[in-house]
């Protein structure tokens, strides 16, 4: 079941002092790459076609499977163009031979596990990975790829930190949300990953009952005090992170900031839609939620590797809220198997294959600084 209730800065590489790489992309004329402001361009025309389809990946879901239930697939037809550079073509292969013997995980909500099904797409045309665990709800999946040693998870977690929902008068819930303490669902297995790529935020956006050391310190009430939970829940996952106790094997964290979402005409359980059919070349600027979500979330990266920088784990980050605010064309909508939500529009996630399939281009350069 799809979860449709979840209701530009600098290219940032934070380690001065990475390896360097053989596989690293060389600059050309267009300019250094590894030097371009990725999170800066446009969505420009381009016919060469996809990496994959929705015939050639066994493992795209039909959530995201948008061709499959009608829509027209002109919006797979753009790539994105950072100003002064050249974004080079995702190579599988490559990818696969850079990360060998490595795990990643991509630890946040079902947005994560978009990225880490577009990954898998992507990958498998290489080979296909074998399923190796999921746990009862789906919610915490691993896939190997076994001529590479290479493992891909998704580690779910609503708020990064422990939650509970309790029931008030019999039928409806509350949540209550631990800012202090982390949540069990990822913290137990992350420390397999190396690399782990870090996102979410969907689920702040309702109301919530915030703890600090067991003590009610606020409440989230129609959006109002957003930024409280998700500053300190944020802070409190990569401060366990960075940690000796709590990383364990990981040597980089890679923020992935807010993904926005595009409803229109109201939210996902109140009649809204997402019918537009070409980017939004000119957007207006990045403001409200979606921005306070984005800064908040580099804001407190750049805290944690000021304080790590030259020691332990490295952060990073990919700063594609502006890059995906462009794409209201790029959502299901109603074209995705919604058997359980009929008649809602999936204006969060994003078709596959389709522009978050640049978010790999974009986290195969950032690894490429550190592998």
């Amino acid at each position: 079941m799809i979860d449709l209730a979840i209701a530009s800065s600098d290219f940032c590489i934070l380690n001065l002092h990475h390896r360097t790489n053989s596989l690293r992309v060389q600059a050309g004329s267009n300019g250094d790459i590894m030097k371009c402001d990725l999170y800066n361009g446009t969505w420009v025309r381009d016919y060469g076609g996809t990496i994959y389809t929705n015939m050639t990946c066994k493992t795209l879901p039909d959530t995201n499977n948008c061709e499959k239930y009608g829509k027209d697939h002109d919006f797979v037809k753009w790539k994105w163009q950072p100003h002064g550079c050249h974004l080079p073509r995702f190579d599988p292969e490559q990818f696969l031979n850079a990360l060998r013997g490595m795990n990643l995980a991509f630890v946040g909500d079902s947005v994560a596990r978009n990225h880490k099904n577009s990954l898998l797409c992507m990958l498998s045309q290489v080979e296909s990975p074998q399923n190796t665990y999921n746990d009862k709800e789906n919610q915490i999946t691993k896939w190997y790829f076994q001529t590479y040693n290479f493992t891909v998870m998704h580690l779910w977690t609503r708020y990064f930190v422990r939650y509970e929902e309790m029931k008030v008068n019999g039928s409806n819930t509350e949540t209550n949300v631990y800012l202090d303490e982390m949540d069990p669902n990822w913290v137990n297995l992350v420390h397999e990953a190396n690399y782990v790529v870090l996102s979410g935020g969907h689920w702040f956006f309702k109301n919530l009952n915030l703890y600090q050391k067991n003590k009610l310190i606020g409440t989230v009430y129609e959006k109002n005090n957003i930024s409280i939970a998700v500053q300190n829940a944020f802070r409190t996952a990569l401060n366990y992170l960075s940690s000796s106790s709590g990383g364990g094997n990981v040597q980089l964290v890679v923020v992935r900031t807010f993904s926005p979402t595009h409803f229109e005409g109201g939210v996902w359980n109140s009649g809204g839609s997402c019918t537009r059919t070409m980017p939004n070349l000119d957007p207006s600027p990045l403001n409200g939620n979606h921005l306070e979500m984005r800064n908040i979330m580099l804001e407190e990266m750049e805290g944690i590797r000021n304080v790590n920088r030259g020691r332990g784990v490295m952060f990073a980050a990919m700063d594609v809220t502006s890059v995906m605010n462009m794409r209201p064309d790029a959502h299901p909508g109603v074209h995705w198997d919604n058997r359980w939500n009929q008649g809602l529009s999936d204006c969060t996630h994003w078709c596959m294959p389709g522009p978050i399939d640049t978010w790999n281009q974009l986290l195969f350069l950032t690894l490429q600084r550190y592998i």
